[in-house]
């Protein structure tokens, strides 16, 4: 695993300084995203069997991106990741007996990431990102006994790890090219399943 996130963390650091060389049909240089929104998944039930999902999974999502155009189909630039999950869980299999727990996480992304798009179609942008960060967590849970309301006990944990993600899409230009709007599939390398994401952006240059 250390090894594939190195080899991301290479291409992506290269691929600024390789392809910077040509600016040629830039139009707007600058771009700001943001993204606000809850989300819901139910991938465990699919993907793995001895996980039962009571409740989606839900929580929050806020991402702010600041990006830069150096070549006519490349982006660079950082971003901040906000995420709040909450999950209540039946596990089917713990051991040899069945039991509930719920848990809450916060995470916190600081990162960078590169956008690699096609710039043939006028409005329509087939793109894939690339994204690498530094996350903290900080997680809370609470751990029941089978069958019963019962705690066996309440966790408190915090970590820090660096996360890689990969992501494709499409993005949509409005109003003279000015705004964007980004729908994708997006997929960390420390989870089993994909999810959806999308973002607003606006483009400018500035003096």
């Amino acid at each position: 695993m250390k090894k594939y996130l190195w080899i991301l963390i290479l291409v992506h650091v290269l691929a600024v300084p390789i392809f910077a060389q040509s600016e040629q049909n830039i139009v707007f240089r600058h771009n700001i995203s943001l993204q606000v929104n809850p989300y819901y998944h139910q991938f465990e039930n699919v993907i793995n069997p001895f996980w039962k999902i009571k409740n989606d999974p839900r929580g929050i999502v806020a991402n702010f991106r600041y990006g830069y155009r150096v070549h006519k189909n490349i982006i660079v630039g950082g971003e901040l990741r906000y995420e709040n999950e909450k999950w209540e869980m039946n596990r089917v299999m713990y051991g040899d007996y069945p039991a509930d727990y719920c848990s809450k996480d916060n995470r916190f992304d600081i990162g960078a990431y590169s956008r690699f798009f096609v710039d043939k179609l006028p409005v329509f942008k087939p793109f894939a990102d690339i994204g690498v960060a530094y996350r903290y967590q900080h997680s809370w849970l609470v751990d029941y006994k089978p069958g019963s309301t019962t705690e066996i006990g309440e966790f408190n944990k915090n970590n820090s790890d660096l996360v890689v993600y990969v992501a494709a899409g499409f993005s949509f230009l409005i109003w003279q090219d000015r705004f964007n709007l980004d729908l994708m599939v997006k997929y960390n390398i420390r989870y089993s399943f994909p999810f959806f994401s999308w973002k607003i952006g606006y483009n400018f240059n500035a003096k």
